[in-house]
């Protein structure tokens, strides 16, 4: 399967760039992702021996029968780290076919951290004094 859309007028190129962003997006969007981490996705190889680039911490392996998709998730601590994953999977799978209308097969999540959200700071709050 190609990210190339042949129509009567032409082609449509979707980039691995652009793939990798909506699945960024739609990862961090699930609540109990802290962030996508981008650095030791090397390692993932030896899983998907296709790959080729690491893109916004999205690997995105274009196959035969689809895309596939690996990333590597930090979790915010106190979550079901399973439940927080099969989120992940379902969300990047949902919005990469809905906003390029291309097969995904699989979402690889891996999650590779955990940690304690850190909380947002009050800008209101910050010389708000009457």
């Amino acid at each position: 399967m190609s990210n190339d859309i042949n129509n009567n007028i032409g082609t449509i190129k979707i980039s691995e760039d652009v793939i990798a962003g909506i699945a960024n997006l739609a990862a961090t969007e699930i609540d109990g992702v802290i962030r996508i981490i981008p650095k030791g996705i090397s390692s993932i190889k030896d899983i998907i021996p296709n790959l080729k680039n690491v893109i916004k911490g999205v690997a995105v392996v274009n196959g035969p029968e689809g895309l596939s998709l690996t990333m590597q998730i930090c979790v915010k601590l106190g979550c079901n780290m399973q439940t927080v994953a099969v989120n992940v999977q379902n969300a990047v799978a949902d919005a990469v076919q809905t906003m390029t209308g291309l097969a995904v097969k699989q979402v690889n999540v891996v999650v590779a951290a955990v940690a304690e959200e850190k909380p947002q700071k009050n800008k209101l709050s910050a010389g708000a004094g009457a």
